[in-house]
Protein backbone atom coordinates (compact mmCIF):
# COMPACT_ATOMS: atom_id res chain seq x y z
CA UNK A 1 0.00 0.00 0.00
CA UNK A 2 2.90 2.39 0.64
CA UNK A 3 3.78 2.34 -3.09
CA UNK A 4 0.25 3.40 -3.95
CA UNK A 5 0.28 6.11 -1.27
CA UNK A 6 3.56 7.38 -2.72
CA UNK A 7 2.00 7.42 -6.18
CA UNK A 8 -0.97 9.43 -4.90
CA UNK A 9 1.43 11.77 -3.13
CA UNK A 10 3.38 12.33 -6.37
CA UNK A 11 0.16 13.56 -7.98
CA UNK A 12 -0.48 15.93 -5.07
CA UNK A 13 3.07 17.26 -5.26
CA UNK A 14 2.35 18.48 -8.79
CA UNK A 15 -0.40 20.67 -7.33
CA UNK A 16 -3.16 18.50 -8.79
CA UNK A 17 -5.84 16.58 -6.94
CA UNK A 18 -6.72 12.94 -7.48
CA UNK A 19 -10.09 11.46 -6.65
CA UNK A 20 -11.96 8.26 -7.33
CA UNK A 21 -15.06 8.36 -9.51
CA UNK A 22 -15.35 4.62 -10.17
CA UNK A 23 -14.48 3.22 -12.55
CA UNK A 24 -12.32 6.29 -13.26
CA UNK A 25 -9.54 8.21 -11.59
CA UNK A 26 -10.04 11.96 -11.93
CA UNK A 27 -7.07 14.34 -11.94
CA UNK A 28 -7.72 18.07 -11.60
CA UNK A 29 -6.22 19.86 -13.44
CA UNK A 30 -4.97 17.05 -15.66
CA UNK A 31 -2.31 19.17 -17.35
CA UNK A 32 -0.21 19.40 -14.18
CA UNK A 33 0.51 15.68 -14.04
CA UNK A 34 3.28 14.40 -16.36
CA UNK A 35 2.26 11.70 -18.83
CA UNK A 36 4.68 9.19 -17.28
CA UNK A 37 2.94 9.59 -13.90
CA UNK A 38 -0.46 9.19 -15.56
CA UNK A 39 0.77 5.92 -17.09
CA UNK A 40 1.92 4.65 -13.71
CA UNK A 41 -1.51 5.54 -12.27
CA UNK A 42 -3.18 3.66 -15.10
CA UNK A 43 -1.02 0.58 -14.41
CA UNK A 44 -2.04 0.58 -10.72
CA UNK A 45 -5.56 1.95 -11.24
CA UNK A 46 -7.40 -0.78 -9.38
CA UNK A 47 -5.11 -0.41 -6.33
CA UNK A 48 -5.28 3.40 -6.44
CA UNK A 49 -9.09 3.29 -6.62
CA UNK A 50 -9.16 0.93 -3.64
CA UNK A 51 -6.91 3.18 -1.54
CA UNK A 52 -8.84 6.31 -2.49
CA UNK A 53 -12.14 4.62 -1.70
CA UNK A 54 -10.83 3.62 1.72
CA UNK A 55 -9.09 6.92 2.52
CA UNK A 56 -11.25 9.55 0.85
CA UNK A 57 -13.28 11.15 3.55
CA UNK A 58 -17.01 11.28 3.66
CA UNK A 59 -17.04 14.43 5.77
CA UNK A 60 -20.23 13.48 7.57
CA UNK A 61 -19.23 12.37 11.03
CA UNK A 62 -15.47 13.02 10.80
CA UNK A 63 -15.60 15.45 13.71
CA UNK A 64 -17.04 12.72 15.91
CA UNK A 65 -14.57 9.95 15.00
CA UNK A 66 -12.26 8.79 17.75
CA UNK A 67 -8.55 9.15 17.01
CA UNK A 68 -8.25 5.35 16.79
CA UNK A 69 -10.61 5.35 13.80
CA UNK A 70 -8.71 8.19 12.09
CA UNK A 71 -5.53 6.19 12.65
CA UNK A 72 -7.07 3.04 11.12
CA UNK A 73 -8.20 4.80 7.93
CA UNK A 74 -4.72 5.84 6.71
CA UNK A 75 -5.64 9.42 5.88
CA UNK A 76 -4.24 12.93 5.92
CA UNK A 77 -6.74 15.52 7.13
CA UNK A 78 -6.07 19.20 6.46
CA UNK A 79 -7.23 21.39 9.32
CA UNK A 80 -7.59 25.15 9.22
CA UNK A 81 -7.61 26.84 12.61
CA UNK A 82 -7.91 30.52 13.53
CA UNK A 83 -5.53 29.83 16.41
CA UNK A 84 -2.88 27.68 14.67
CA UNK A 85 -3.32 28.31 10.95
CA UNK A 86 -3.19 25.32 8.63
CA UNK A 87 -1.99 21.98 9.93
CA UNK A 88 -2.43 18.30 9.11
CA UNK A 89 -3.55 15.31 11.13
CA UNK A 90 -2.19 12.12 9.60
CA UNK A 91 -2.95 8.58 10.62
CA UNK A 92 0.65 7.39 10.93
CA UNK A 93 4.15 8.25 9.72
CA UNK A 94 3.34 6.40 6.48
CA UNK A 95 0.72 9.02 5.60
CA UNK A 96 2.89 12.03 6.50
CA UNK A 97 3.91 12.23 2.83
CA UNK A 98 0.28 12.87 1.86
CA UNK A 99 0.30 16.16 3.79
CA UNK A 100 1.35 19.44 2.22
CA UNK A 101 4.93 19.88 3.38
CA UNK A 102 4.41 23.63 3.82
CA UNK A 103 2.38 23.06 6.97
CA UNK A 104 3.04 21.10 10.18
CA UNK A 105 1.72 17.54 10.27
CA UNK A 106 0.82 15.67 13.45
CA UNK A 107 0.33 11.92 13.58
CA UNK A 108 -2.54 10.55 15.65
CA UNK A 109 0.07 9.34 18.14
CA UNK A 110 1.47 12.88 18.45
CA UNK A 111 -2.03 14.31 18.87
CA UNK A 112 -2.69 11.85 21.70
CA UNK A 113 0.46 13.06 23.47
CA UNK A 114 -0.77 16.67 23.31
CA UNK A 115 -4.26 16.05 24.69
CA UNK A 116 -4.62 17.68 28.09
CA UNK A 117 -1.42 19.73 27.88
CA UNK A 118 -1.61 23.37 28.97
CA UNK A 119 -2.44 25.70 26.06
CA UNK A 120 0.85 27.68 26.29
CA UNK A 121 2.82 24.44 25.93
CA UNK A 122 0.73 23.36 22.94
CA UNK A 123 1.45 26.74 21.30
CA UNK A 124 5.18 26.31 21.93
CA UNK A 125 5.19 22.80 20.50
CA UNK A 126 3.26 23.97 17.44
CA UNK A 127 5.62 26.91 16.88
CA UNK A 128 8.64 24.58 17.05
CA UNK A 129 7.03 22.04 14.74
CA UNK A 130 6.07 24.79 12.30
CA UNK A 131 9.62 26.14 12.28
CA UNK A 132 11.65 22.94 12.39
CA UNK A 133 9.30 20.12 11.38
CA UNK A 134 10.20 16.81 12.93
CA UNK A 135 8.15 14.57 15.16
CA UNK A 136 6.92 14.89 18.70
CA UNK A 137 8.43 12.29 20.99
CA UNK A 138 7.60 11.55 24.59
CA UNK A 139 6.66 14.53 26.73
CA UNK A 140 8.50 14.39 30.04
CA UNK A 141 7.50 16.36 33.15
CA UNK A 142 9.88 19.16 34.12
Amino acid sequence: MNDVLELINEVRQTGATLRADPPDLVITPPGRVPQALKERLKERKREVLAVLARTSPNLDGWRDLPLSEVERRHVAIKIRSDEYGTLWLVSTEAERGLADSGHPAYTVQEARRMIGLPEPLVRQIHALKKTFGGTLGAIQPW
